[in-house]
């Protein structure tokens, strides 16, 4: 079996959603939303990492910035999509492996919460 390597970076955001439940609509309400960012590679790099996670850190950053303190449905990100936490996963995970498609390591899996108790994570 081959080694595989990962590093994972952490952050988080505040803003307001509103989802459809069985019941109807919800009122908008805010959530911490917590993200944390996986990078996987086979093999670590010449400094004996698997990616510099400052980098990687500051990409989360730079994403989340556009969502923060704002209505998830009113953004550009999100306005046609899921504003639950898997919705936000996905296009993290999907705007995180845009900008990293050249590198040797792999954004393999974003994992976001919104309720301390419930975590959702996309990717592989």
């Amino acid at each position: 079996m081959s080694a595989s390597f990962e590093v994972q970076v952490e952050t988080h955001f505040d803003a307001e959603h509103c989802l459809d439940l069985a019941g109807g609509r919800c009122e908008a309400h805010e959530h911490r939303w917590r993200v944390a960012v996986r990078a996987r590679s086979p093999r670590l790099d010449h400094i004996a990492i698997v990616v510099d996670f400052r980098k990687l850190r500051q990409q989360a950053d730079e994403l989340v910035a556009r969502l923060a303190g704002k209505n998830l449905e009113e953004t550009d990100e999100l306005r046609e999509g899921d504003t639950g936490p898997g919705g936000v996963a996905e296009w993290l995970l999907d705007e995180l492996r845009r900008m990293n498609v050249d590198e040797d390591y792999v954004i393999s899996s974003v994992t976001v919460g919104c309720d301390p108790r419930i975590d959702v994570t996309v990717g592989d």
